[in-house]
């Protein structure tokens, strides 16, 4: 019904904008007959194509020009009822008028459609495409049960039955302001007219669909039901037999477990009852367990974080030392001693687990001129921090053994022009800190045995030369001029080992490096300033102890 609407409309707006029909519409045909019928046969072909497509319509054209003749599709204005007539010409709606009339001939019911052709401001003429709509009608209704009708609601507010068997009158006139009460109502919406039908089906038919439908289900869950019953039933007793023997085994293993609970908290004298007592014990004992096995756990850890900090080896001051029986120059000489006094001042940090990050890059600075008298080596540094990440505390010594590697391992190794860098930045909730050296670079198999990867095999492994040092160079962190040998040095794999410890295990170290292309460690931790800092790192289970290499 929708799509026979838009195709009547459809039609009704190709007319009104005909340039054929307004201009014939338009001409005075008094002394010229032959030029109306000249004009004729191109309107007469214009509203043929238009009425033989399958709606079935009917066309025609009432004109106000009183010098045109009656032909098929064309009438006078007078032919138009006047009531219809007298609606086109005032209705101010863009919408065309609307009229449902039952037709003489048929006895179908049809749709009249009128439009206006104007020119200008004049009304040249009004069309009329009509188009039955008994057929959709009747398709309709064949799917409806009995004792349901059909309301025609138009945009305008008008109304009219479309009928139903075994309906009174009386119910369908009834209908057009409430719903009856043995009737649902259902709107359908037709866009291209704008209009409604609604159907009113009984509920009585209604519910004896229903019904129907439920039948099947109902006695299928019924039977489901009943399965499930005496299934319940027969796994119960299988389930009560295994019980009281298991609680008859509890019993005979020890009578504790009989009389569980304090008062108030006494199970059932049957088996699941003894059974229910039994499992609260059981589940506060697992408990209880688990709390000091967390508590063993973290004191575990702590002391741990604490040994790995410890177990330093001050081979710095021992080089230093050394070097002091070398004949230097006084100054010199009072220069690197009063480095030294505050490198270990910063170093020791009142036992403090944690320590500002500009304190730590300061004790940096200190080391690099100590390292640089104790080597004589010409290498340079640079030392960036940002402001925003001076006064986040971190691990105290965490930079130290690392910037010592890159000295010892990286720019030690090259003639002239070896060079280090520090940054630290804040990004986001984190703290990024870069160490970088122009020096040899590691093989992949190398960067994994120094940050005691367990992913490498221990064949592989194998296969390099300690941390592959360069020739000449210690084996280690810590070699200096002094006596040092494997496990002398603060290997990196035991940094990333107090990251972990101390951060959780979500916080690592990891290298960027290339044979002959230096070498860069990268750490990545959480941004903590004083007050922000945990009392106790979280428990958690540290990796087995890895040997130091490079």
């Amino acid at each position: 019904m929708d799509n026979k609407y838009y195709s009547a409309i459809q039609k009704s707006v190709y007319i009104t904008n005909n340039l054929q029909i307004i201009q014939t519409l338009k001409e005075d045909y008094r002394d010229d007959l032959l030029s109306y019928m000249n004009n004729l046969g191109n309107v007469e072909a214009v509203l043929k194509a238009l009425r033989s497509d399958e709606l079935q319509s009917q066309i025609t054209v009432y004109g106000f020009n009183p010098s045109i003749y009656r032909t098929e599709g064309i009438r006078k204005i007078g032919d138009l009822d006047p009531d219809i007539r007298t609606r086109v010409l005032t209705n101010e709606d863009d919408y065309p008028v609307r009229s449902f009339r039952v037709s003489p001939d048929s006895g179908r019911l049809e749709a009249h459609i009128y439009s206006k052709i104007m020119d200008f401001n004049e009304t040249l003429a009004i069309t009329e495409v009509v188009f039955p709509l008994e057929q959709s009608f009747a398709k309709l209704k064949a799917l409806l049960p009995s004792g349901s009708f059909i309301l025609y609601q138009a945009k305008d507010g008008t109304s009219f039955a479309v009928g139903g068997s075994n309906v009174s009158e009386a119910v369908i006139s009834g209908a057009e302001n409430s719903v009856p009460a043995d009737y649902y109502r259902v709107a359908l919406h037709l866009k291209s007219a704008q209009d409604d039908l609604l159907l009113y089906v009984g509920k009585t038919s209604v519910r004896l669909r229903v019904d129907g439908l439920l039948a099947i289900p109902l006695v299928m869950l019924i039977g489901l039901l009943l399965t499930i019953f005496f299934s319940i039933r027969f796994v119960t007793s299988l389930l009560t037999r295994r019980l009281t023997a298991l609680t008859d085994n509890m019993r005979s293993e020890t009578d504790t477990l009989n009389s569980f609970g304090t008062e108030g908290e006494e199970s059932g004298g049957d088996e699941l009852g003894q059974l229910e007592g039994t499992f609260r014990k059981l589940v506060v004992q697992i408990r209880d367990y688990y709390r000091l096995s967390a508590e063993h756990d973290l004191e575990r850890g702590l002391l741990e974080a604490e040994l790995l900090q410890g177990n330093l080896n001050p081979h710095v001051l021992y080089n230093t030392l050394s070097a002091i029986k070398w004949v230097f120059p006084h100054e010199k000489l009072t220069a690197i001693v009063d480095d030294m006094v505050d490198f270990y001042r910063l170093f020791l940090n009142r036992g403090e687990i944690v320590a500002p990050l500009d304190q730590e890059f300061e004790m940096i600075r200190k080391y690099m001129e100590i390292h640089r008298f104790s080597y004589e080596s010409d290498f340079t540094y640079e030392l960036l921090l940002e402001e925003e990440a001076k006064k986040a505390h971190v691990l105290r010594n965490m930079l130290q053994p690392i910037v010592e590697n890159a000295l010892i391992h990286g720019v030690n190794s090259l003639a002239s022009g070896g060079k280090v860098t520090l940054i630290a930045g804040k990004e986001g909730d984190h703290i990024v800190i870069e160490v970088t050296d122009n020096g040899p670079g590691m093989s992949e198999l190398a960067q994994a045995r120094v940050l005691g990867d367990g992913t490498v095999s221990a064949k592989k492994q194998a296969q390099l030369p300690d941390a592959e040092a360069p020739a000449g160079q210690p084996a280690v962190a810590g070699g200096g001029r002094g006596p040092s040998g494997p496990g002398s040095g603060y290997a990196l794999a035991n940094i990333r080992r107090r990251i972990k410890l101390y951060y959780g295990e979500a916080y690592d170290m990891r290298l960027e490096c290339t044979p002959g292309g230096g070498t860069k460690v990268i750490l990545r931790i959480p941004f903590r300033l004083k007050e922000q800092l945990p009392v106790k790192p979280a428990p958690i289970f540290p990796a087995p102890p890895v040997s130091s290499s490079r």
